[in-house]
């Protein structure tokens, strides 16, 4: 049973406290990212299919050309035939172990599995393969460059949480190609790994850059930046557009009831919140913005256990908050 106690006036400083040393990071993007290809354009390619029989064609009529079984091994990968791409990438090393297009495309493989497990033996193993491409700038079969390997690269140090080292590999990418979203993202994951993120420079550009399906996850993630610090109108904007766009994100829902939450819209806040409870993963900022929306509703059993969960939940949680959440359940513990 709720305890009915009069509404202490100093929990009425939580519409205005900002998490100003509070750090999130939307894992449901990253997962996205390492399932997206990222070695060629933004633009969808039609009927990927017809081009792999195209190239199949032709290599029924030379065998040897290693150029178009190269482009063949990609254009599967790339239509997510993970299998028979990497037969077709050991048919090539057996004839030349030095074709370094095959070692991107296995390396890019690699970086994948090795990202959806956090795997470090497989990241090592893929930074082998990367390691063979010397010349990131180098023209590859089919007419694109290599400077994805530093993407990669960077992918897989971050894997190892070796993030310093991630950021100037992604650096070196932009100067070489600087309207790439995804490289742009994978430098602001860095930095989010590693501490606050106090800009949205690369968000921005990510989104600018980025036409695919990926493009509302950005969304999300700016509007978690901008809502810690404290631009409520642009993050229930950017939650809203995300959310407007059919992603299936509990992020979402969880920072537009955050701005919401800060309008003083406490109904339509706790609306929304209690619909990114409805999905699997929710970032631990939601707990401690639900605690508040229960607090707002006098329901202080439930928020002191939103409050106690965002604490094992969050990272980098800023000293005045924790002092906060330390007065709510004295007090609550004392009435």
């Amino acid at each position: 049973m709720q305890k009915q106690t009069m509404y202490p006036p100093f929990l009425f400083r939580i519409s205005v406290l900002v998490l100003v040393l509070y750090c999130f990071l939307s894992t449901e993007i990253i997962i996205a990212m390492s399932k997206v290809d990222l070695m060629m354009n933004d633009s969808v390619q039609s009927n990927p299919y017809s081009v792999i029989d195209l190239l199949r064609t032709r290599l029924q009529q030379d065998s040897t050309n290693l150029g178009v079984r190269w482009e063949y091994a990609h254009k599967l990968y790339e239509s997510n035939f993970l299998q028979e791409s990497l037969q077709e990438c050991r048919r090539i090393l057996a004839q030349d172990s030095t074709f370094v297009p095959v070692h991107l495309t296995i390396g890019a493989m690699l970086t994948s599995e090795a990202m959806d497990a956090s795997d470090s033996i497989k990241a090592r193993v893929a930074l082998r393969h990367l390691a063979k491409v010397v010349n990131p700038t180098m023209d590859l079969p089919g007419g694109s460059k290599a400077y994805m390997t530093l993407f990669f690269q960077a992918q897989n140090y971050c894997t190892l949480r070796e993030y310093n080292t991630a950021i100037q590999l992604l650096n070196r990418h932009i100067e070489l190609d600087s309207t790439n979203g995804y490289v742009y993202y994978q430098r602001y994951s860095a930095q989010a790994a590693q501490s606050c993120v106090r800009s949205t420079y690369d968000l921005d550009r990510a989104i600018l850059y980025t036409k695919t399906r990926l493009q509302p996850y950005f969304y999300v993630d700016r509007a978690g930046v901008r809502l810690t610090m404290g631009e409520v109108d642009s993050a229930r904007a950017d939650a809203e557009r995300a959310i407007s766009s059919g992603i299936e994100s509990g992020h979402a829902y969880a920072f537009l009831a955050g701005a919401l939450f800060y309008q003083k819209r406490y109904n339509s806040a706790f609306e929304a919140m209690t619909k990114a409870f409805t999905y699997p993963s929710v970032p631990a900022l939601a707990y401690y913005i639900r605690g508040a929306l229960r607090m707002e509703r006098q329901e202080y059993g439930s928020a002191v256990e939103d409050f106690d969960e965002f604490l094992k939940r969050g990272k980098s949680i800023s000293e005045d908050v924790i002092k906060y959440i330390m007065q709510v359940k004295e007090w609550y513990t004392r009435n």
